[in-house]
């Protein structure tokens, strides 16, 4: 038994991770964490049973001198312990690039799985802590996220990357590195709050210590809960998909409404089957998906070119252009002021906030450039196709009617009746017919003192 806790606790995770008489390819950037992983189990070597560990470090070559410090370091502690030392030079990339982070983290993994394949080790450990953890799910709670999103950072992946140090904290790694003396470097780069981690760190998490100190500790706890939780609902998910999913092609696939009866379950398994598409899309759009299943036409936008229409029984999703003969229906939800481009319509949407004091021309609309009340404008917006019940009160006029009765009496025929669009709310008033009327409630009056301008261009 180890007198030592954090030897004790870190071999009792190897043990549910790593099996007997694997070998260990250790992912060391120099750090505190990296470099407590190491000492630790190189001394844990023999009770594991390890029969070799190697070690595997990136020199990003972000940081110049520092960088290359960082490299020699690592390659003295594999050369003291007479380890292997396996090194990957990056390069073409600036502190300020745009994804670096990213990127970064694809090229470390892609270096860790072809040393694991070349040079024949079983497992590669990296030196993730409770407080990595608890980064990694605030992260993905801020950008929305589900049960297995809440998982967070795995102890051990079907690549056999494992993190053995994961339960443990980073202040008490660093306080066990002072007890032993050992030396490590730090990277002033995780300092630089420009990056989402690096800011969750310095300042979300600081401020929820402050207030619980055992925060991280309890953020962790449920990414373990969580990881619990989808084994177990996993197989549901699996057999949901299997059951409401029709495949076509590549670029094509149906889901039977049914499944939309168990709410909860339909999202995560949407979440899944996506995913295993890999179609990039956020919690916002499977909740579109959720609150769209009921209806029976329209068609909607997702990212990466792909649509969605509903049918009676079915919902279809296509990647590409539309079918012929669904092309008339579409909704694309927006977000104001910007601009868009719908290439699939012929047409270009700009809109900008303006001072209702700097613009003494806003009330010379040509229903093609309108002016609106800036504050009585939701900011998440539809354009759409008109519908036949929709409700709309034109400019001017005391009580709503129906668009489409609107459009009679201003003499449009019904093909031009059928073509028409409108920006709606997502409630479904109506803000704007283009090229025709805005609405009453949405108008410029004396209060206003701030104004959307919003222009609708046809484009060839």
């Amino acid at each position: 038994m180890h007198s030592d806790p954090l030897c004790r606790d870190i071999s009792d995770s190897c043990r549910q991770t790593i099996a007997p008489g694997s070998s260990v390819l250790l992912a060391i950037s120099g750090g505190a964490d990296s470099v407590a992983m190491f000492h630790l189990l190189l001394g844990l070597k023999q009770e594991l049973a390890f029969s070799r560990l190697g070690i595997a470090h990136v020199n990003h070559g972000l940081r110049s001198q520092e960088s290359n410090a960082e490299e020699h370091f690592v390659s003295s502690l594999a050369e003291n312990a007479a380890v292997p030392f396996h090194c990957k030079h990056l390069c073409g990339k600036h502190m300020d690039d745009p994804a670096l982070e990213e990127w970064a983290r694809k090229e470390r993994y892609s270096f860790f799985r072809k040393t694991m394949k070349e040079k024949g080790y079983d497992y590669c450990a990296t030196a993730h802590t409770a407080d990595d953890q608890a980064e990694t799910v605030l992260m993905r709670l801020a950008r929305g996220t589900g049960i297995k999103g809440l998982r967070g950072i795995l102890p051990v992946r079907e690549d056999n990357i494992v993190r053995p140090m994961l339960a443990i904290s980073r202040q008490r790694i660093e306080k066990w590195l002072a007890e032993q003396g050992h030396q490590f470097h730090i990277d002033r780069s995780n300092d630089d709050t420009r990056f989402r981690r690096n800011m969750i760190r310095h300042t979300v998490l600081p401020a929820l210590s402050r207030n619980n100190p055992v925060a991280i500790d309890h953020i962790a706890q449920i990414a373990a809960q969580a990881h619990s939780t989808w084994a177990v609902i996993s197989e549901r998910i699996n057999n949901w998909i299997i059951k409401n999913v029709v495949e076509y092609e590549t670029n094509t696939f149906t889901v039977k409404k049914q499944g939309f009866s168990d709410t909860y379950c339909a999202q995560e398994s949407l979440a899944e089957l996506f995913r295993r598409k890999s179609i990039s899309l956020a919690r916002r759009h499977i909740a579109g998906i959720t609150r769209n299943s009921t209806k029976i036409s329209g068609t909607w936008l997702l990212p990466g070119k792909w649509h969605y229409f509903p049918e009676k029984e079915h919902i279809i999703f296509s990647k590409g252009p539309l079918p012929e003969q669904i092309q008339r229906h579409f909704c694309y939800t927006l977000s104001f002021p910007g601009s868009f481009v719908f290439e699939d319509r012929g047409v270009n949407l700009a809109a900008k906030i303006l001072d209702a004091g700097t613009n003494a021309a806003y009330t010379k609309s040509d229903n093609f450039t309108v002016f609106l009340d800036a504050h009585l404008v939701p900011e998440i917006v539809e354009y759409r196709t008109l519908e036949k019940d929709d409700i709309f009160r034109p400019l001017g006029y005391h009580c709503s009617m129906h668009a489409v009765k609107y459009l009679k009496n201003r003499k449009l025929d019904t093909a031009m009746r059928n073509s028409a669009t409108v920006i709606a709310a997502k409630d479904n008033r109506i803000i704007w017919i283009p090229g025709m009327q805005i609405s009453d409630d949405f108008r410029i009056t004396a209060k206003t003192t701030s104004i959307l301008k919003i222009s609708f261009k046809k484009v060839p």
